[in-house]
């Protein structure tokens, strides 16, 4: 066995050590409007079967070390948030190779012409499943995970022309790249370039919108096989009453991909309503080259609730989704989003979601399907729903989401030996209670179900866990948790009729401390 040690490890992700560097620079020149928080959480967790397999499983103690750090800046024409970390993970008994996982994100957002040309660019660090249809880790170990790094750069042209016109032009570029298993460093090396012209009269109420769209996604493991999107939208727009928006839209809609050209008349109506300042309904339903496609999301939040939902059918890539996160599912947010009425500063709010999260024991986001690897386009169908609500003593967190994903082939395709199609199922249920002033009990449970279809037929995983845990406060900054976790997976393959099943039971405990 070659054993990588975690230097080796960090020197092969050349992208995290650029958000290092990024934040290094920009130390120097910190200022009253600058924060700095750095984080240490050291955890151990003691499992039975440390790899999740359904026979030969073996005992080990896993021990995590992740030094993190949050740092915001805020100037006249710039903002600069992140949160980087890096989980830097041993095996006592050595089961498995040492590692080094980076995760986090480094954005800024600038206004280098006053009210005309802005910047915008982030770096991310996530990991993700190399096996869509392996069993999903709980985060902690190695176990199914690659790390994926995204560097997106967004310049654009934005203007007010007149309290009710503006004018957008936009180039959006993003750069993927992942590491981890050779399939993941194939699959995962890709470039998306969106380009967007807008012009808005808005509705006074009649308005109206040209909209100009081009999208190229590049594949670094295919030659001569990019996949274009180009639309052109001209929308009318009607309100009513100031509550609602109604659009009527006609264009052009066209696809090149593989063998495959397509040139669509398009057209489609929406509504919009804001019923109240915290309430929104957005829907859309247009004809496209690919059919029927829609869009329909609600959000509404309260000093004591949020609710993010969503329902859509569209044309997409695998790359163009790569390091985002789809809508409801990052913790902080939500978390933020209820808080916006009892802590209007934006500053002041971000230090109270950091310090709820570890106080609560909270993760930082919740379950979503997975995305699955073909080099054509995709169609995905499905929904979400996503609730949090917080009182004084509980916090509760859900989310169910359901997706119908299918590659968009001509007949005379080349078969494809990748494919995405595939149906996935998921729910996340995560309580905590305060107990006393300074102690938390928690309990979650979660199910995860990802069935192939086509290609794919035959390939069939369910992942479930439940978890109980208790976090106690030993300072404002200073926190101790303890948990134990039961986990089952059941995997049906291609290479054989029998169903695999395995289990693992884990006691951790850990430390956090915000310096």
């Amino acid at each position: 066995m070659v054993t990588t040690t975690p230097i080796e490890a960090l020197r092969r992700r050349p992208p995290f050590r650029i958000g290092v560097l990024l934040l290094l620079l920009a130390s120097p020149v910190l200022a009253q409007n600058w924060r700095v928080e750095p984080a240490i959480r050291a955890s151990a967790v003691a499992t039975n079967n440390v790899n999740l397999t359904a026979n030969d499983a073996q005992r080990d103690v896993i021990l995590v070390a992740s030094p993190m750090v949050r740092v915001t800046g805020r100037g006249p024409r710039y903002e600069v948030t992140g949160s980087l970390a890096a989980d830097a993970i041993a095996y006592a008994g050595g089961t498995n190779d040492p590692d080094i996982l980076p995760q986090g994100s480094l954005g800024l957002r600038s206004q280098l012409v006053d009210r005309w040309l802005f910047l915008d660019a982030g770096l991310t660090a996530q990991t993700t499943a190399s096996d869509p249809f392996g069993p999903v880790g709980d985060g902690i170990t190695t176990l199914n995970r690659s790390t994926l790094a995204r560097l997106r750069v967004n310049p654009r042209l934005e203007r007010e022309l007149s309290p009710q016109s503006r004018l957008l032009v936009s180039l959006d570029q993003a750069w993927t790249k992942g590491y981890g298993s050779d399939e993941a460093r194939l699959n995962n090396n890709t470039t998306v370039q969106t380009q967007q012209g807008l012009y808005e009269l808005r509705p006074v109420p009649l308005g109206a919108r040209v909209d100009l769209r081009r999208q190229v996604t590049t594949y670094n493991s295919q030659s001569n096989n990019d996949v274009v999107f180009a639309s052109a939208r001209v929308s009318g727009l009607w309100a009513p009453i100031d509550e609602v928006r109604l659009t009527l839209t006609a264009g052009r809609d066209e696809a090149s991909f593989t063998s495959n050209d397509f040139s669509e008349t398009l057209y489609g109506a929406g509504l919009r309503w804001t019923p109240t300042d915290r309430t929104v309904l957005d829907t859309m339903v247009e004809k496209r080259f690919f059919g029927t496609g829609w869009n329909a999301s609600l959000t509404h939040r309260s000093p004591y609730v949020s609710v993010t939902g969503s329902l859509s059918r569209d044309a997409s890539t695998y790359a163009s989704r790569l390091g985002t996160l789809q809508a409801g599912v990052d913790v902080a947010t939500m978390l933020d989003s209820l808080l916006t009425t009892r802590i209007p500063d934006a500053t002041q709010r971000s230090e109270a979601v950091q310090q709820l999260m570890a106080q609560r024991g909270l993760p930082a986001t919740l379950s979503q399907s997975l995305d699955l690897f073909s080099g054509t386009v995709q169609m995905i169908q499905g929904g979400s729903l996503t609730v949090a609500a917080m009182g004084p003593r509980h916090t509760l967190t859900t989310r169910v989401y359901v997706q119908r994903v299918r590659d968009i082939v001509d007949e005379n395709d080349p078969v494809a030996l990748i494919s995405a199609d595939s149906d996935q199922r998921g729910l996340t249920v995560a309580l905590t209670r305060r107990l006393t002033p300074s102690l938390t009990g928690e309990a979650s449970l979660s199910h995860g179900t990802v069935e192939g279809r086509g290609v794919n037929e035959g390939l069939h995983t369910v992942n479930r866990s439940v978890r109980v845990g208790l976090t106690e406060s030993l300072s404002p900054r200073t926190t101790i948790n303890g948990s134990l976790r039961y986990q089952t997976v059941s995997t049906d393959t291609l290479t054989s009729t029998a169903t695999s099943r395995a289990s693992a039971v884990s006691l951790s405990a850990g430390l956090l401390h915000r310096f």
